[in-house]
């Protein structure tokens, strides 16, 4: 599936989960593009500044969203890389409503990426993926991209997977 949305997108596809108080890419497909997210498996990001880590977050009480963001701004070494709790808790509900979240230059200032979670049982550990790449480039095809994940990711859903199986 990732390999097919890297098709249709061209941009670097990501899949990532919780590790700790951070999100890991845990299989990357890179862009064909030149200029691309570069990201290596096995990376650890704050939960906080992905958006993979925001998506994910989605599942969690807020109270334990709270104690992530007070970890994570406390490892963070710079203070612009710190976010105000409430306000995050607010971003939060929209990424809920909306069923994604985007970076927007967050971790990377010159890469944005747009996640969403993958559907899973609820015994299945909790898995989102992305698409990133330059910001602007993200930007221009936003909606494209948001329409894509939804349409294959969609594929993934326990009602779908059930009906396939009833077939």
């Amino acid at each position: 599936m990732m390999e097919a949305i890297q098709r249709e997108i061209g941009e670097t596809v990501v899949l990532g989960r919780q590790n700790g108080a951070s999100m890991q890419y845990v299989h990357i497909v890179d862009a064909s593009y030149a200029v691309r997210l570069i990201i290596h498996s096995g990376t650890l990001r704050p939960m906080i500044r992905s958006a993979l880590g925001m998506v994910l977050l989605t599942k969690r009480p807020d109270h334990e969203v709270r104690a992530i963001v007070r970890r994570n701004n406390a490892d963070a070494e710079d203070v612009q890389a710190r976010v105000n709790e409430r306000d995050f808790l607010v971003e939060m509900e929209g990424i809920r409503r909306h069923g994604f979240a985007e970076s927007k230059g967050r971790m990377i200032s010159s890469a944005s990426t747009i996640a969403m979670l993958v559907p899973a049982e609820k015994k299945q550990t909790p898995l989102a993926m992305g698409v990133g790449g330059p910001i602007e480039r993200i930007g221009r095809r936003r909606r494209e991209i948001i329409d894509v994940l939804r349409r294959h990711l969609d594929t993934l859903s326990p009602s779908a997977l059930d009906s396939s199986a009833a077939e």
